[in-house]
């Protein structure tokens, strides 16, 4: 063989989502993926590999590349992907075989916060709602919720959080014409990205829907919000020159 080599890198691949712009639009728009880790090692020299199995130990530092840009999380989202994967090949000549290679391997890259960041989640403060009638798009036949309406108030403990917490707060159904049938919280993502010709594209897109009410419920009645962050579909919001992404919530109430 020639060397075994391996190799791992990282990309950050973008799309302009389908809602975002026409059909003829997204043909002549080219998003260009960010590379952000580029790392080439050779674990063996050219030689001869005896029968058996061989195990061949290897490290390296997991910087971002080039080195000005900062190190992005594992990231699946619907327009936006980063993900890091890494490659181990032996090279052989074609009149040999050919080169065996074990395919791009994903592994998963977790950062940890700065002191802005855990400095920015201690200081963020209590978010409340209020949802009425007078501010919801009721449809064609809203019935007793548009004459006797519904008022439901809640908060969210912080706006800001750690991956690994669990989303808090609390909700109180202060009255409601109608039976409610379902509250749920939806966890959205916003997705932006800069194609080549310069221009900003950004489109919302849901994550995961966690229902906290089945049924109707009891008014006045403090509801506890809780609501686990899915580690592969989030990851810390990013504000990066030719991309970014951040999330929201978003208070779901289905009435009967």
């Amino acid at each position: 063989h020639n060397g075994v080599l391996l190799t791992a890198c990282g990309n950050v691949q973008l799309r302009v989502g389908d809602s975002s712009v026409s059909v003829l639009e997204s043909l002549f728009m080219v998003v260009e993926p960010v590379r952000v880790l580029d790392v080439s090692l050779v674990l063996a020299p050219p030689g001869r590999l005896a029968v058996g199995v061989h195990a061949f130990p290897f490290s390296f530092t997991l910087g971002s590349f080039p080195p000005t840009t900062p190190m992005y999380e594992t990231f699946h989202g619907q327009n936006t992907q980063i993900v890091y994967a890494i490659d181990a090949e032996v090279v052989r000549p074609i009149l040999r075989g050919g080169s065996l290679s074990t395919g791009m391997c994903e592994f998963l890259v977790e950062t940890k916060p700065d002191e802005d960041d855990v400095a920015d989640a201690a200081a963020s403060e209590t978010m409340a709602f209020e949802i009425t009638e007078e501010r919801q798009d009721l449809g064609p036949a809203p019935g007793l919720l548009a004459s006797e309406g519904f008022l439901i108030r809640g908060s969210f403990d912080k706006t800001s959080w750690f991956l690994e917490e669990a989303i808090t707060g609390r909700l109180v159904v202060e009255r409601s014409a109608a039976p409610l049938r379902a509250i749920e919280i939806e966890l959205c993502r916003i997705e932006g990205c800069s194609t080549s010709e310069g221009q900003v594209v950004s489109e919302t897109s849901p994550v995961q829907f966690t229902q906290i009410v089945d049924g109707d419920c009891p008014r006045g009645v403090e509801i506890p919000i809780h609501v686990v962050i899915p580690r592969l579909f989030a990851c810390p919001s990013v504000q990066a020159p030719t991309f970014s992404v951040a999330f929201m919530l978003r208070v779901l109430c289905v009435f009967e």
